[in-house]
């Protein structure tokens, strides 16, 4: 996943997502290790997914967001990768990458100009139409999730976006705390980087600690919980064992099918992975 002209509202630290291994798992229906040569039209391995791709392995790098300086490096880098992406964009995306550009270069691109990429600064002296800059536009909200639907299941460069579903009156509790301890840990893992070694102690980490985070799962999502947990010591762990253990390789040259496996794009899981997305979401601030 990556930085975005947020799917509800930016925050005024760094609003970026990365993909990284996944909290998650399934059952073993899922992707089979004997997948086909992609035919030459195929849009997964088109110049646009290419591109995906590779700004999705460009996310995992990790940088102070708070000094100016990094953050306009940063910015500029994306918004190079943006027009890329227009340029090579399927005709199904094309109107929504020009309308998600268009309306950044209009709101929050001259916003940073004008406080010189210092996030602290505009957090302090921003005035409420400035800080409503960040906000995503219905329409632009709209676009933005088809061109990130599109590159998670065509493209495998992320996971599926959370599923539109409410869970008004559910509490944060023991599973929120559980899944927050988790996901710092493997930024903490993916932030120093993504050596096969390291990756591999990773997936060993959370397999161990799925028992417990499916335990805590409130029943509302404990169906889900439990798929996903197996997914991960099942399909997903054997795609990144098909590849040694190379995350950034598998991203980049997998099959599709293991790509799938891994971004739990796979139709085996991906109901069951946004389910949860959007509990995490709503529920535990994820």
């Amino acid at each position: 996943m990556r930085t975005e002209l947020i799917r509800k509202t930016v925050s005024l630290g760094l609003a970026a997502t990365i993909t990284v291994l996944a909290v998650a798992c399934g059952d073993d229906s899922g992707g089979s290790s004997e997948v086909a040569a992609p035919a030459a039209d195929d849009p997964a391995e088109s110049a646009y997914c290419d591109e995906a791709r590779e700004w999705a392995i460009h996310e995992l790098d990790t940088f102070d967001e708070t000094d100016p300086v990094a953050f306009r490096t940063y910015w500029e880098e994306f918004k190079a990768f943006q027009h890329v992406a227009l340029d090579t964009a399927p005709p199904e995306l094309a109107d929504e990458w020009e309308l998600k550009i268009e309306t950044e270069d209009a709101t929050i691109n001259p916003v940073l100009e004008r406080y010189d990429y210092d996030l602290a600064e505009m957090e302090a002296r921003g005035t409420p139409e400035e800080v409503a800059a960040f906000e995503a536009p219905p329409e632009v909200q709209a676009a933005q999730d088809v061109i990130l639907g599109y590159e998670a299941d065509v493209c495998g460069a992320q996971r599926p976006l959370p599923a539109d579903v409410s869970f008004e009156g559910e509490e944060p509790g023991p599973y929120c705390e559980l899944v927050s301890a988790e996901n710092e840990r493997v930024s903490e893992v993916m932030g120093s980087g993504t050596e096969p070694a390291a990756i591999e102690a990773l997936s060993d980490e959370l397999i161990e600690s799925g028992a417990e985070i499916a335990a805590a799962a409130p029943e509302v999502i404990a169906d889900e919980v439990a798929a996903l947990r197996e997914w991960q010591a099942g399909p997903q762990r054997d795609a990144l064992e098909r590849h040694d253990w190379d995350f950034i390789g598998l991203i980049r040259e997998g099959p599709a099918q293991d790509r799938a496996d891994l971004q739990q794009t796979d139709p085996a899981i991906r109901d069951e992975y946004a389910t949860v997305a959007a509990y995490e979401e709503q529920v535990c601030g994820a």
